[in-house]
This record gives structure tokens, sequence and C-alpha cells, in this order.
């Protein structure tokens, strides 16, 4: 009977077991998914790489730009691109080697970032003096969509290869990337070059994008032409805009072309609140020639004269003397 028990118990296990769908297996590190497996190896690379530049930013911090150099180039190594940037840097401004700095601005580059191009344009031009690639470089820049690279590449063709119609051109493009002082020196520009309908059209563009020189060179250009309304509305502008020389520039206007004391007068006193000093020489001299008001011009004439004006010192004495107070 014992016996009988006996097997009965062993054909009862051997059932369950052959039957379980999920048996107990210990997991080996092969069986872990490939997508954790590799989500481990992306996360090791970064931990790598941020150590390296911690070290060589650390070094760089104690003007040790040896080690610097050889934390940033293991960076770049194991996967830190920014670190290519980093090396070209150094090697501009601390270790001086033009032919090392190339290099890591052009790897920079390649690696997409969007500074690298205008950097090495900019060292090209003002370190290497080498105009033809500068240009190259600021073209590559400018195709990365950066408005400082057809601004850049403007001034050199102006300045340095005194080529206005490509200057006009690389202005233009500026412009159209939103560099407001690209609009102003193309306003300049067509100015100097005597195209007077071009230089009152872009000033105009240059005012409404906020820039407070435009409609005071665009007051002066119309001055300079003798159309003194004109003058007198966009130095207005000017003023409101915050320009501190055109209310003094008004002062002029309406003093010496329309014969407007009164508005002359305010003008200055404006231009002198402003902190023009030069302004309390005009004032004093109104008072003093034209309104007979010998008391306030002695009052100006002594303003003038403690800001260095010689001849206001001697007026002021001559009217003391004649007891003008």
């Amino acid at each position: 009977m014992k016996y009988i028990i006996h097997y009965i118990l062993i054909f009862i296990l051997f059932f369950i077991v052959g039957c379980s769908t999920k048996p107990p297996v210990k997991k080996s590190a092969k069986q872990i998914p490939k997508t954790i497996t590799k989500k481990v190896e992306i996360e090791a690379i970064p931990l790598a790489y941020s150590d390296a530049m911690r070290k060589a930013s650390h070094y760089e911090d104690k003007k040790d730009y040896r080690e610097a150099i050889r934390w940033y180039k293991k960076a770049y190594v194991q996967g830190a691109s920014t670190a290519s940037c980093c090396l070209a840097k150094l090697y501009k401004n601390e270790t001086k080697n033009h032919k090392e700095t190339i290099y890591w601005y052009k790897i920079s580059h390649k690696n997409g970032s969007e500074i690298a191009a205008f950097n090495l344009a900019h060292y090209y031009k003002n370190s290497m003096h080498n105009l033809p690639m500068a240009i190259k470089w600021y073209k590559k820049s400018y195709a990365t969509g950066d408005k400082n690279a057809p601004y850049n590449l403007a001034h050199v063709y102006a300045d340095d290869l005194k080529n206005n119609k490509k200057a006009i051109i690389w202005y233009k493009k500026a412009h159209e990337l939103g560099h407001k002082e690209a609009t102003f020196n193309l306003s300049n520009l067509y100015s100097r070059l005597g195209k007077k309908a071009e230089a009152i059209t872009w000033y105009k563009i240059s005012t409404k994008e906020g820039h407070i020189e435009a409609p005071y060179n665009l007051s002066i250009l119309y001055y300079n032409n003798k159309d003194y309304d004109n003058a007198i509305k966009w130095a207005i502008k000017a003023y409101q805009m915050g320009q501190k020389n055109a209310a003094f520039n008004l002062g002029v206007i309406y003093g010496k072309d329309k014969k407007d004391t009164e508005k002359s007068l305010f003008w200055y006193k404006k231009a002198f609140d402003q902190g023009h000093e030069d302004a309390a020489f005009f004032i004093a001299e109104i008072y003093d020639e034209r309104l007979k008001d010998y008391d306030q011009a002695l009052h100006w004439y002594e303003i003038s004269a403690k800001v260095g004006d010689a001849y206001s010192n001697e007026r002021y004495k001559e009217l003391l003397a004649k007891g003008a107070l």
C-alpha cells in the first residue's frame, strides 16, 4: 500500500512540471533585451566625455593650456563635438597657433557648428589678413543663415576692396536677414556715393527699424540740399527718438536759416538740457545780440564760460562791468 501511494505522488509531480507554461529560468546578461543594452551603451559615452570636458575646462581655468588641449582632444575623440570649438578658441587666443586654429574651426564647422564658419572667416580677415579666404568662409557662414556674415562681407567689399557695388549687394542681403546696422550703413553708402534718392529711401527704412541716427543723417542730407522744411521734420523725428545732437541742429536751422529766434532759442535750450554744453553760448548770444536781454545773456555766458568757452568769459566780464545785473 505504501508503494502504491509513493508512485501516485511521483505521477502527480511529473504531471505538474510537464504542464507548466512558465518554467522558472534564471536570466543571464545575454537575455536582457537589446534596447536596454543600447541605452546603457549610449549613456556611457556622454558620461565619459563630460568628465573629459570638465577636466579640460578645469585646466583652462588654471591656465594650463597644454593639459586643457589634451583633455579637449580626449573629449572630442569620445564624442564631444563641441570640444572642437573649444580647441579652436584655445589655439587662437592662448597658443596663437594659426594652423591648429584653422584646423579645429574647420572640424567644428564640419560637425555642424553654426558659428564656426563665421569665426573662421573673422580669423582669416583680422589675424591672417587673408581676404579671399575670409570672403569664402563668410559666404559659408551666410549659407547657415548668420546675419552677421553678409554684414561683414559688405564691410570687406566697402572698406578693404573698395567695391561699392558688391558692398551694396551684401548690405541688402544682411538687411533681408534682419541686420538693422546693415540698413543704416547702406543708407550712408548711398549718401556718400551721391545717390540721394536711394539714400533717402534707405534712411527712412532704417528709421522704421528704430535706428536713431537714421533720421538725424537724413535731416543733414536734406539740409545740405537746402531743403530746410524736411531737414527740420527729420531732425525733430531724431530728437523724439533720443538723438542728442538733433535739438542743437534744430537751433542752428531755425536761427541761421529760418530766422526764427523764438524757435531757435527753444531748441538750443532743449539741447542744453540734454547735455550739449555748446548750446549755452548760442543761448547767451541770442539774448545778447537779438533780444537785448543782458541779464539772461550774463547768466548764460557765465554757464558757457564755466565749460571753457573763452569768448563767453570775456563777454561775461564786459556785461558785468556794465552792470547788467
